[in-house]
């Protein structure tokens, strides 16, 4: 069983109508069809031929028909120097990410919900079959880089004034903090500040996070920074819906500082 029958088991009336949404996009031999360091969370998918993924001279996957790419599963966040060449020539299914959420938004939530299922198992069983090589690869790439000292910059974005207080005391003085209450302002100062980072709740009154999240994904200026989501949330729906807009990591509340410590740690080392 490939991806593409992963994704529609349950949901096999749905199939050919989001098919129909793709574009066709033909790819030949040696051709690199995205490339290093270019982040997509479109959803592509090989419908002829085969395709390999590259970091550096270090083979990562081989893909072949009914293989997805596009996701994090392929095109993981951890690896941002990943590039996907043909090894033949053939031919991709491209779906914007923004037909795939408007596509299950007007069918039944319970829909959306077994579509999510099924894409959370595609990445659960592709990256357990290639978390040992992405280790590897960044490892290496890690240690052939030269240190450097740099001082990073973090927007947090609660409707909490508490949250926000308890988090602006513990980061300070490791980060250039910015802080926002609302949706409309959080996107306001991402797009005049630039942070390094946004650490985004999810349920938030008028604009939810996933609005902000979309937002920023969405814009040239903003489009590459990371967003880790946190929300009092933990179902498996919710969490990849928020991957799905664009976030980079999920975290569930409660969460204690130590543990999102880690999680900001490990993508600013990304950066």
């Amino acid at each position: 069983m490939d991806e593409l029958d992963i994704l529609f088991r349950g949901l096999e009336t749905a199939r050919a109508e989001f098919l129909a949404l793709g574009e066709r996009v033909p790819f030949s031999a040696n051709q690199v069809v995205l490339s290093a360091g270019r982040s997509e969370w479109d959803i592509y998918i090989v419908e002829e031929g085969e395709l390999s993924v590259w970091v550096g001279n270090a083979l990562l996957a081989e893909l072949s028909p009914g293989s997805t790419l596009g996701t994090s599963a392929i095109l993981c966040p951890q690896i941002q120097w990943s590039a996907v060449c043909g090894n033949t020539d053939g031919v991709l299914l491209k779906i914007l990410r923004e037909q795939t959420m408007k596509f299950f938004e007007e069918r039944p939530q319970r829909v959306f919900q077994k579509f999510c299922v099924n894409l959370f198992k595609t990445w659960v069983g592709v990256l357990s079959d290639r978390n040992a090589r992405i280790v590897e690869i960044q490892r290496h790439l890690l240690d052939s880089e030269p240190a450097t000292e740099r001082r990073f910059s973090i927007l947090f974005v609660d409707d909490e004034e508490q949250i926000l207080a308890a988090l602006m005391e513990y980061f300070e003085e490791r980060y250039d903090l910015h802080r926002a209450l609302v949706g409309p302002e959080a996107v306001a100062c991402a797009l005049a500040r630039r942070p390094d980072l946004v650490v985004l709740d999810l349920h938030m009154p008028g604009m939810s996070g996933y609005e902000v999240c979309q937002q920023l994904k969405t814009h040239a200026d903003t489009r590459p920074t990371p967003i880790i989501m946190v929300t009092a949330l933990n179902a498996t729906p919710d969490k990849v819906k928020g991957m799905m807009y664009g976030a980079d990591e999920y975290l569930t509340k409660p969460m204690d500082l130590v543990s999102l410590d880690e999680v900001i740690k490990r993508v600013l080392d990304r950066r």
